[in-house]
């Protein structure tokens, strides 16, 4: 079993474990689902729908982007944005507590 195909089995948006794992390989979702894996379609696509979504500050948004996404470490953040490493990780899970209400309330794609 590919890695893509375990985290769909396990795409439990509710698990927050599971949910940060997704988004720690973001760009590697993004990057499969370019190859034409339909696994890493479906997650990235979930993944970037949320956090596009609206249901982030910006600070979270910002934190987000820059460690999912950029794939920055926390401390290089903090160091970034000029904050403690702790609000970094502070942002990051208010983001996911955020984006779990959102990807399992059923309205990401109801508009």
């Amino acid at each position: 079993m590919r890695l893509n195909d375990a985290l769909l089995n396990e795409a439990n948006y509710s698990d927050t474990k599971a949910l940060k794992k997704m988004l720690t390989l973001y760009s590697r979702h993004e990057r499969d689902a370019y190859r034409g894996d339909s696994v890493a379609h479906v997650i990235w696509i979930d993944l970037k729908t949320a956090i596009n979504s609206g249901v982030l500050t910006p600070k979270q948004r910002e934190v987000v982007k820059l460690r999912c996404i950029g794939g920055l470490q926390t401390d290089k953040i903090g160091e970034m944005l000029g904050i403690k490493r702790q609000s970094v990780q502070d942002r990051l899970e208010g983001a996911v507590k955020n984006l779990q209400k959102i990807l399992l309330s059923g309205d990401l794609y109801a508009k």
